[in-house]
């Protein structure tokens, strides 16, 4: 069933297309291949339970790794309060650069252009840290809005299943009155 192999024997049709299934599935050649039809056949199946594993395998720690809803919006809050820290931060800077060009120009220092370029440094930093922060505000509802849908959702939820046991109720008394 099992033979070394030196020359793949590509001129033949079905060994062409067993190389191209044993590639495709990437498994390889290697030095040994099944040479009966029967062989290759359950070599082909093996190869394609392979694939589906490890296709199993790459799904599952994607899922894994992948963040729930809830997940993704506490991340979002606290990125937000970080990049909240970062504008404070920078606001701070661009205020604390100002203060020392008026301190300058109330002294009669001539103003630098590396004063002034030092002022646009830290306004650009501001402007690109803000732009983030706006980009995660709006990618959709806030926390707040997404908790009071869900417990919107989950009212109209127990209303309907209230709604379900009365009728079901007023159902089994009918059926007990008429066995009655």
């Amino acid at each position: 069933m099992v033979r070394a192999v030196n020359n793949y024997g590509l001129a033949s049709f079905p060994n062409a297309m067993w190389n191209v299934v044993v590639t495709m599935t990437t498994v390889g050649y290697g030095d040994y291949y099944p040479m009966t039809s029967l062989g290759r056949i359950v070599a082909f199946f093996i190869c394609i339970w392979g694939v589906f594993v490890v296709s199993l395998m790459v799904v599952t720690l994607s899922n894994f790794l992948n963040m729930s809803t809830p997940e993704m919006k506490a991340f979002n809050v606290i990125e937000r309060i970080q990049i909240k820290n970062d504008l404070k931060q920078l606001a701070s800077k661009v205020i604390k650069q100002l203060v020392i060009m008026r301190r300058k120009s109330r002294n009669g220092e001539t103003l630098t252009v590396m004063d002034a370029a030092d002022l646009r440094r830290c306004m650009d930093e501001f402007k690109l840290v803000n732009r983030a922060y706006k980009s995660i505000t709006d990618e959709g509802t806030s926390l707040s809005e997404e908790m009071t849908r869900q417990f919107e959702f989950l009212k109209t939820e127990i209303k309907d299943i209230h709604r379900e046991q009365r009728m079901m109720r007023k159902l089994t008394q009918s059926l007990l009155q008429q066995q009655e």
